[in-house]
């Protein structure tokens, strides 16, 4: 993570506090959306219904970010589709942030 970055980051935000801004934490949910192609999601039924950020320490500038996606539900129920994603972004001090998304994908209806 380089100056650079967070400070094209900032730029993009219009974030003016000093540091790394909370919302950083976002640029790492990059998986999520490899994942809900590989559960073949149609995105124009996708309904973001709820996401948290637990922030355990902070970033800082030189640290080496490496980071994991893993889908902790995927269930159809009545022509829905529940997802719930967990991002646990870590660097060589331990665990940083674990962010949870969770959505709704509406399922396309079949020929009868």
């Amino acid at each position: 993570m380089s100056p650079q970055e967070v400070e094209t980051f900032r730029k993009a935000t219009l974030t003016e506090t000093a540091g790394i801004p909370l919302t950083f934490a976002t640029r790492f949910r990059e998986l999520e959306f490899r994942l809900l192609e590989v559960l073949k999601v149609n995105l124009k039924g996708l309904l973001h219904t709820e996401q948290k950020y637990e922030y355990l320490s902070e970033l800082a500038l030189d640290d080496l970010i490496d980071f994991e996606t893993e889908i902790l539900e995927n269930k159809v129920k009545r022509g829905l589709q529940f997802v719930r994603i967990r991002t646990t972004v870590k660097s060589s001090g331990g665990i940083k942030i674990i962010s949870e998304s969770q959505m709704v994908i509406r399922q396309e209806e079949q020929p009868s």
